[in-house]
């Protein structure tokens, strides 16, 4: 099994050093604080979004939410909803495509139309379907100005459909700095042996065992505010993270 990047034992060589730096992307912050901040991607879903808001009210809980802009055309309340309810909101790209597949003119579109969608309620932040990142994609996203967001603990929640095992996932690597991949919505990227499930019942269990488990100890922020608790741990990635498919 290939190992992560964080679990490579032994020094860095000087040219990863300097390519995690330059091109990175992030996938968490090293702090000491209690911090830590859950992601959501693929809404916004009238099934499931609301009920994420309303699970994120009770643990007062604030969250960034990772919209595609087809979804968010269709439901412009919710994405309305979320920013009035104190919550980020990130570009996730207009039709769910691995952006390695696209070319820079329609990666361009696929972020612009999504610009367009959600108005100015959207920050700077992007997170690219899947995880999917090539050298092509990940300049171009630089040239755009966008900051790329990663993650380092998944609920596996688009495939998964055991709240314990969703929840052992999350566990294993939540620590200070985290950063936690939920799905509110699905998009399926492609055929898979193991294809997505579109119910959204287990995650939010999960998620409320989560919060239940751990917002006595710690702050639940966005993905902005966890930024100024430390340093952003960068890593180049080529290929998805783990959890996805």
């Amino acid at each position: 099994m290939t190992k992560r990047p964080d679990q490579i034992k032994g020094p860095v060589p000087l040219w990863r050093r300097l390519l995690d730096h330059r091109l990175g992307v992030v996938m968490d912050v090293t702090t000491r604080d209690l911090v830590a901040a859950l992601t959501f991607d693929d809404g916004p879903n009238p099934d499931a979004t609301p009920l994420v808001l309303d699970l994120l009210d009770r643990y007062r809980a604030r969250a960034t939410f990772f919209m595609v802009g087809k979804a968010a055309r269709e439901y412009p309340d919710l994405v309305r909803s979320v920013v009035q309810r104190g919550h980020v909101i990130g570009n996730h790209s207009f039709n769910h495509a691995p952006f390695p597949s696209l070319s820079l003119r329609r990666l361009r579109q696929e972020i612009a139309d999504t610009d367009r969608t959600l108005g100015g309620l959207s920050s700077r932040l992007i997170r690219p379907p899947g995880g999917f990142l090539n050298a092509t994609s990940r300049l171009a996203l630089m040239g755009m100005g966008r900051k790329v967001i990663l993650w380092n603990a998944t609920s596996l929640d688009w495939h998964e459909e055991e709240s314990d095992r969703m929840l052992e996932s999350l566990n294993r690597d939540m620590k200070p700095g985290a950063i936690l991949l939920f799905h509110d919505g699905i998009f399926s990227l492609k055929p898979s042996r193991n294809p997505p499930s579109p119910s959204r019942s287990s995650m939010l269990t999960t998620l409320g065992k989560f919060l239940d488990q751990w917002a006595a100890t710690y702050s639940f922020v966005t993905i902005p505010e966890l930024l100024k608790h430390g340093r952003e741990r960068r890593v180049w990635r080529s290929r998805s993270p783990r959890g996805q498919p």
